[in-house]
């Protein structure tokens, strides 16, 4: 069963202390939250990434996008977005971010879903594919829809290496 955004809000989000000063920036639906990016970078064109089991590597540059006039302005290829709230997930429930049906109707964003696994805590990203000539999207506006959905408790939990991924470092918003 899907968990209501309210119940998202109150048993995911707001338990993460780090977040105290993004929540307003999160607004809650019926069966999700909807959150936003709090930076965005381009992968260079000539990326190239191996995964082979536990060994990842990656050759590539990724290009910061900086705000103009409080928009990122976005021109075609991958992006990848950093959400702006932090995640704390129980041993009882999935959660997955997708991008909101606004930006999906205007064609101006291809996502694949991110799943945050039982366990996971962390601020995620997404990537991010621009197929349009350009588009603008104010700082504030937001991107992704969270949702989460009850899972069976196996007694496992996420301990990946993506485990607290963004809160290693002092996380600070441009807000």
């Amino acid at each position: 069963m899907f968990w209501s955004g309210q119940k998202i809000y109150d048993e995911i989000l707001k338990v993460v202390e780090s977040n105290k000063d993004r929540l307003k920036y999160v607004k809650i639906n019926p069966c999700g939250v909807d959150i936003g990016v709090s930076s965005v970078d381009k992968i260079d064109d000539d990326a190239i990434a191996t995964i082979d089991g536990e060994h990842r590597e990656l050759n590539m540059t990724m290009t910061s996008c900086k705000l103009q006039n409080g928009m990122y302005v976005l021109t075609p290829g991958v992006y990848v977005a950093r959400l702006n709230v932090a995640v704390k997930m129980p041993p009882n429930a999935i959660g997955l971010s997708m991008p909101r049906s606004t930006l999906i109707r205007l064609g101006v964003v291809k996502s694949e879903t991110a799943v945050f696994d039982p366990g996971y805590e962390g601020i995620g990203v997404q990537t991010v594919y621009i197929p349009i000539k350009e588009l603008r999207i104010a700082e504030n506006e937001r991107w992704f829809q969270f949702v989460v959905a009850d899972a069976m408790e196996t007694g496992m939990t996420y301990t990946g290496r993506y485990q607290r991924e963004g809160m290693r470092k002092k996380y600070a918003t441009k807000r």
